[in-house]
């Protein structure tokens, strides 16, 4: 399933583990393979490493989640560019996250364990180094609380001054646009519910 194009390099992820490697869009190939880690998701720091999502201390269930009705959430790991790994959140509940350097600031998809899931946005310190972590400032939640809410796939913009996501509107997930400035939420496609 692919990931996200970042860096040059497509991610992806096959079964549990990310790989990466050099897309070719002609050739409909990706060469120079390298696998990154187990995980879910994952975004870059610069090129000091990679934040990676992955479900530590369990056993893959060879059911798919859907079905397994205890509550698993991912921890929050730092991989830097020679495969040294450090956790920087255990049970983050977090599925989904973009980075912004300039910002200093990590988007992500928070899991309130109740029904929702919202956007978070983190507070990082040492951004752009191995040493890089998590503030001890609390998440911030920038959208209008909405019952049994859905984000998903937060990106920045290229200049971080907008992120976009997809947020479950009636039966539809359209995309929409949060100026981070004005903290002023636009539509960016919309289907008809």
């Amino acid at each position: 399933m692919p990931l996200r194009y970042m860096g040059g390099k497509l991610f992806y992820r096959q079964g549990d583990v990310i790989s990466y490697g050099d897309f070719s869009a002609k050739e409909r190939t990706v060469s120079n393979v390298k696998a990154l880690a187990e995980g879910a998701a994952v975004a870059r720091n610069a090129r000091a490493g990679f934040f990676v999502l992955r479900a530590e201390g369990t056993d893959t269930s060879v059911l798919p989640y859907v079905y397994n009705p205890k509550f698993e959430s991912h921890s929050l790991v730092w991989i830097d560019k020679d495969g040294n790994e450090r956790v920087l959140a255990e049970e983050s509940r977090l599925s989904d996250l973009d980075v912004c350097e300039q910002r200093s600031e990590m988007a992500a998809v928070y899991n309130d364990g109740d029904g929702s899931v919202k956007l978070a946005l983190y507070e990082l310190q040492n951004v752009g180094t191995s040493r890089v972590m998590l503030a001890k400032s609390p998440p911030r939640f920038p959208l209008p609380v909405q019952p049994f809410d859905e984000v998903r796939s937060p990106r920045y913009g290229a200049d971080c001054k907008m992120l976009y996501f997809s947020r479950r509107v009636g039966r539809d997930h359209d995309v929409l646009a949060l100026d981070l400035e004005t903290m002023a939420v636009r539509s960016v496609s919309a289907e008809p519910a």
